[in-house]
């Protein structure tokens, strides 16, 4: 069946061709889950300028072929864009403005076999381009992909682009994201002749904090949020970044080396890692366990050498890394990273969010450094100029009432922003709406992944894919879903479509970890990922690497 974007598409049209996907039983896993439409949509610039507000102009429209592929080089993209393997589709970018001074860019991708669904994705870091690699993955469930740059091209460390600029700091909070969700859901209604059912989202890290900014304060965008690893708090994130960098300052007595960094984790591991009757390099629950770490100082019972022990300036420092940042009157500022994450926010030269953040969109002036960071009048300070802006809040009444869902996963070796972060946000959910006596459950569960570091992979050989927004670059062999597993067990996008579109709610989701991150190599070991505040148990017998052998557990 085929249908023109200018042919009046009727319900008796639609059902012939939804009977006709599932009668397929051969097809792919897109066309297994969903009903498909055949479209052609006029993938030209003629196609797209009516809809476009005024000021906009059509960048490119372009198809792409059955297994095609699509390349945009850096200064167009932000970053190198070169995706293989396509479905059949149609690749278009426009520049719309947003205020007299600003504009975005928007890019869409349009499948032919189209799931009559939108999936946008989000950004990381500071970063601003757009993110072709997502859209390439989500084509390939028949999505029409969303992706904005956000007002600007930049690198993920890189926030010159903010300064002295109001309004790409307001495009890049939360403006971006917003309006090109809106206009991306008329020209998808326009291309295919009718509206999008169901409309998602799903990013992680900055795209994460986009995620929750879409759900509090614009709630009738998205109806399913796929939110990983947030940085909803960021004022009070990069504050908190600063404060580590300038606690470990070069020149400083509590100064720490990579060396004795590294031993830190060593220690961590001997300590935590059995708590869970396993040894395996995995810790499954950091917050289970009881770190001491006085043996680490020089002539301390671990006996290290120079290059290894801590003087006690040394071990304050790291105390300062491993707890959570309380201040005067008992004021919860920010939690601590978590038992086991890779401590690179220690080491200045890696440390720069927190200085880019200051500089460039609360100070104004490249002249500020670390040497003026200030914690007390900072934190003041950086909350009055951009929190409203920036961070997300916890008015989430109106996503929940409207029926909207929210997975949120925050790996527990994050070397970034802190598990604590999704935690803390978590519990100020139930305090707001617990007293309502309204249920938090059964809209909202978070999934925290042991041995998990910032959005995908892993240090410790932990078990971390489920097919969530990055995942299918760090893997070889990965198109899209969770290859071999192909299900709602193991693939976040499909559990989010069961729970929003079927009414089924995640007991679980099975995390899988292939062999030297290949999947050719076959399966390494799976384990189930619960929901908090449960986590995974060992049955004490079975086969630690099968997910049969884990069982959640409060």
């Amino acid at each position: 069946m085929h249908f023109h974007a200018n042919q009046k598409i009727t319900i008796a049209m639609l059902v012939s061709a939804v009977t006709a996907a599932h009668s397929c039983a051969s097809e792919s896993l897109a066309l297994q889950q969903l009903s498909h439409v055949n479209v052609s949509g006029g993938c030209t610039p003629e196609t797209f300028e009516p809809l476009l507000p005024p000021g906009s102009s059509v960048l490119f429209a372009r198809s792409v072929a059955a297994n095609g592929t699509f390349a945009e080089n850096a200064t167009k993209s932000g970053e190198p864009a070169v995706v293989t393997g396509l479905p059949a589709l149609c690749a278009a970018k426009f520049s719309v403005p947003t205020s007299n001074r600003s504009t975005i860019d928007v890019a869409l991708f349009l499948p032919d076999q189209w799931n009559q669904r939108l999936m946008a994705v989000g950004n990381g870091g500071f970063g601003g381009y757009i993110n072709w690699a997502d859209l390439a993955q989500y084509s390939h469930y028949g999505f029409a992909g969303l992706s904005t740059n956000t007002g600007h091209y930049s690198g993920a460390v890189e926030a010159s682009w903010a300064l002295n600029m109001p309004d790409a700091i307001v495009d890049w909070g939360y403006r971006a994201v917003h309006e090109s969700t809106v206009l991306s859901k008329k020209i998808i209604a326009a291309y295919y002749g009718f509206e999008s059912r169901y409309n998602y989202f799903s990013s992680c890290s900055n795209g994460g904090r986009q995620g929750l900014k879409e759900l509090t304060a614009y709630p009738e965008d998205y109806d399913g949020i796929i939110n990983g690893a947030p940085a909803w708090w960021l004022t009070h994130l990069f504050t908190w970044m600063a404060t580590i960098q300038k606690a470990n300052e070069a020149g400083s007595p509590g100064r720490l080396s990579e060396i004795q960094l590294q031993r830190a984790g060593t220690e961590i591991l001997s300590q935590c890692d059995a708590q869970d009757g396993v040894e395996d390099g995995i810790i499954n629950d950091p917050r289970g366990c009881h770190f001491v770490p006085e043996g680490m100082l020089c002539g301390g019972a671990l006996s290290l050498n120079a290059s290894e022990c801590f003087t006690s300036p040394q071990l304050s420092t790291l105390y300062t890394i491993l707890n959570d940042w309380v201040d005067t009157n008992q004021t919860f500022i920010h939690p601590a990273l978590d038992l086991g994450a890779g401590y690179i926010l220690a080491n200045p030269a890696s440390a720069l969010y927190g200085v880019e953040f200051l500089q460039n969109m609360v100070y104004n002036t490249t002249s500020y450094s670390i040497d003026d960071f200030d914690f007390g009048n900072t934190m003041r300070f950086v909350d009055s100029v951009v929190a409203d802006t920036l961070n997300a809040n916890f008015e989430v009444d109106q996503f929940r009432a409207r029926g909207g869902k929210l997975l949120q996963y925050h790996g527990l070796s994050d070397e970034l922003i802190p598990s604590g972060d999704s935690i803390y946000w978590y519990s100020k959910i139930h305090q707001r709406l617990d007293p309502q006596g309204l249920s938090v459950d059964d809209w909202y569960r978070l999934f925290l992944v042991p041995g998990m570091n910032h959005c995908a992979s892993s240090s410790s050989g932990a078990p971390w894919f489920f097919a969530a927004a990055l995942h299918q670059q760090a893997v070889e062999g990965v198109t899209y879903s969770t290859p071999g597993f192909m299900d709602s067990k193991h693939d976040i996008t499909l559990t989010m479509m069961d729970w929003v579109e079927k009414g089924i709610a995640p007991t679980e989701i099975i995390a899988t970890g292939y062999k030297n991150n290949t999947v050719g190599m076959g399966v390494d070991k799976q384990r189930p990922l619960c929901p908090y505040p449960q986590k995974a148990v060992y049955d004490g017998k079975g086969d630690t690497n099968a997910a049969t052998s884990w069982v959640c557990s409060k």
